[in-house]
């Protein structure tokens, strides 16, 4: 009987054993097993790995982007009567004579990372109300982070005593949006989903009871937002 064989393949971690002549040879070739490094290569700027691995933490945010315009001469109505809910075999059925009660505007700044809203009604649009409503987010974004707006060319937002606050806080970084295209600021988004959801076909007492709404409206968002899936790529769009 012929003498076993036993050959090793040098620096290697573990040794690896070619099958025995007495063995039956397999049809077709042969791959030998690959040989596996007993300790893996560790990356730079990464803890040593353990037995099942340590993961790097994720890096901290250095920045907030924010999409920020106001939303003005909302109308606080209500219906000279009651509204008939739908029921079985009826539909519902609103008075379309209705009662005034005012306007109400707000100014809304969407955080683009995590969808959330922040809403601040406002009296008048101008460059005094829109500078106080970001003497509002440097105080209560944490100081650490730096701030992106993005802003369409309202009068307010390029005016003269707007753009000498922002130029004195260099923590804040402008984007405007092209002209004539504020549609492209998310806070957009938000705009349309509040008047399909409350304005549209809510009821308002007063001016103040619309503020409130909207308040409870925004509080009931912001548990459940999530950020906007952007599709739109810079094609320019074709009439249809």
């Amino acid at each position: 009987m012929d003498p076993q064989v036993d050959r090793q393949v040098p620096c290697c971690p573990r040794d690896l054993r070619l099958p025995d002549r007495a063995d039956p040879v397999r049809p077709g070739p042969q791959t030998p097993p690959r040989p596996r490094l007993a300790h893996p290569p560790r990356r730079p700027g990464l803890p040593r790995q353990g037995r099942r691995g340590v993961r790097p933490l994720p890096a901290l945010p250095t920045r907030v982007v924010l999409s920020v315009d106001e939303k003005t001469a909302m109308q606080a109505r209500s219906r000279r009567h009651p509204t008939r809910p739908a029921r079985p075999g009826h539909a519902e059925r609103r008075e379309f004579e209705y009662r005034r009660h005012g306007t109400a505007s707000i100014v809304v700044a969407l955080d683009v990372h995590n969808g959330q809203v922040l809403v601040e009604d406002i009296a008048r649009n101008d460059s005094v109300t829109f500078i106080r409503f970001l003497r509002l987010l440097d105080g209560s974004i944490d100081p650490a982070l730096a701030i992106h707006l993005v802003l369409d060319n309202g009068s307010s937002h390029v005016s003269k005593a707007t753009r000498a606050w922002l130029a004195a806080h260099p923590r804040f970084t402008v984007h405007h949006t092209p002209k004539h295209a504020s549609w492209l600021n998310q806070v957009e988004i938000f705009f349309s989903t509040l008047a399909r959801r409350l304005l549209r076909r809510g009821e308002f007492t007063s001016r103040q009871d619309l503020i409130d709404q909207i308040r409870e409206f925004t509080l009931a968002y912001d548990k459940e937002a999530c950020p906007f899936r952007w599709t739109y790529d810079g094609t320019p769009l074709k009439a249809t």
